[in-house]
């Protein structure tokens, strides 16, 4: 008896080792990618939830001051009342719209605390987080077609969906190395042997090369689908980058509709902010109903909201575009820009 061993060392493959290596960098590769796009995602929900919680803090203090507000047209509705300048009825719709008030006071402050657990979340961190920065929006930005360019470069997808064309023309390289020979080097011999140490030779090497004549066509069938891979693959990548420029577009075109609300609606603000001092004015004269004078206190409360909710919007889309763009890491830079103007529920 005897023990052995035997080693082959493939020398030539026809290629398929060196497409292994390269597909084994491609998917190096496509995992950097997937965190890229994970971070992305992660940057544009910390920019939705941290504004978010701006704008809740800013609606509370809306609904603050249309508590306070209504307070002291209640208070003056009592006083005309038994001046007998106005009715009973009138002092009614005040308290009415007092209790309201105060109702939507506390479901911002219930909504404020949901949104800071929601950034808590986020963070990854349970404190008391309070925004030291306020919504803005950008006066002038790069035309759309600056973001469609960068994202071809940039956008994760994107480079996921070339890479894995490229692991598809890899597959297609190791399957037409079937085709090719295929040379090793072996060598083998003896360790141990018991009474044939005459007959077993102590060690040997040689090389060769081997060739497939004919497998059933299976060679053919798989290298005929791989190429058929890539072809699938160069659709779906051709798809993605107009779905994605698409997407670009879509959120430019929201960026710049928010920016052109804002106009209007400062306009409207200011509006609302002399309406209800004329208001208050004639009220005090028992020239104006309560009811006038309330609603011009929430008509004014309204457009505050509205002026936040359109900077919110804003920020929420700059920040998509940025991700779609494959720039996330340049928010910041957009909110320290010379033409970014802080939005609060008042004008500045």
């Amino acid at each position: 008896g005897f023990v052995g061993g035997q080693v082959s060392v493939p020398i030539w493959l026809g290629g398929k080792i060196n497409a292994a290596n390269r597909a084994a960098r491609i998917n190096e590769r496509t995992a950097e990618e997937q965190g890229n796009q994970t971070r992305n995602a992660l940057i544009s929900e910390l920019v939705e939830r941290y504004f978010g919680l701006a704008l809740a803090m800013q609606v509370v203090e809306v609904r603050r001051q249309v508590v306070d507000g209504v307070r002291r047209h209640l208070e003056d509705a009592v006083a005309l009342e038994k001046n007998g300048m106005i009715a009973q009825s009138e002092r009614l719709y005040v308290e009415f719209k007092m209790a309201e008030a105060e109702r939507e006071l506390a479901n911002a402050e219930l909504q404020a605390q949901t949104i800071a657990s929601a950034l808590n979340s986020t963070l990854g961190q349970d404190n008391a987080w309070q925004p030291v920065t306020s919504m803005f929006i950008v006066d002038r930005v790069e035309e759309v077609a600056y973001y469609q360019d960068l994202a071809q470069d940039r956008n994760p997808l994107l480079n996921q969906v070339s890479l894995k064309r490229q692991l598809a023309e890899e597959g297609v390289r190791a399957q037409r190395a079937d085709f090719l020979p295929q040379v090793a080097a072996i060598g083998g011999g003896s360790f141990y042997n018991y009474q044939v140490a005459g007959l077993v030779p102590a060690g040997r090497w040689a090389w060769g090369s081997t060739i497939k004549i004919f497998d059933g066509l299976n060679r053919e069938y798989k290298y005929s689908a791989a190429k058929q891979t890539v072809k699938q693959v160069e659709v779906l990548e051709m798809k993605a980058g107009k779905d994605i420029a698409v997407l670009i577009e879509k959120l430019y075109n929201q960026m710049n509709n928010y920016a052109n609300q804002m106009k209007s609606i400062d306009a409207s603000l200011a509006f609302a902010e002399e309406y209800l001092k004329a208001k208050n004015a004639a009220f005090l004269e028992g020239m104006s109903s309560s009811s006038d004078l309330v609603d011009a206190e929430l008509n004014l409360a309204k457009v505050r909201t509205e002026r936040m909710q359109t900077a919110y919007n804003y920020d929420v889309a700059l920040a998509k575009l940025l991700e779609a763009a494959g720039i996330s890491d340049e928010f910041i830079s957009y909110l320290h820009r010379t033409d970014a103007r802080p939005i609060h529920f008042d004008k500045e």
